[in-house]
């Protein structure tokens, strides 16, 4: 999954999540599946050293792209 880079100002900082706040988010999805969904780049993150983050419009993008449409 490619995504494009944001330009950072003030008004565009937001608060980056952690593997544990995505897993909540997702009605608890184990913290394995979500690490699985980054190894498996269908989940784009951020590395600030050896931590990982996800931009929750990253996250927002992943669960739209898991959407389909009833029959």
């Amino acid at each position: 999954m490619e995504t494009t880079p944001r330009a950072l100002t003030p008004d565009s900082l937001v608060t980056l999540l952690t593997v544990n706040d995505v897993s909540q988010i997702l009605n608890g999805l184990s913290v394995v599946t979500i690490r699985r969904l980054i190894r498996d780049r269908k989940i784009a993150i951020i590395r600030i050293g050896r931590s990982v983050r996800i931009h929750p419009a990253d996250l927002a993008q992943y669960i739209e792209q898991q959407r389909r449409e009833a029959l």
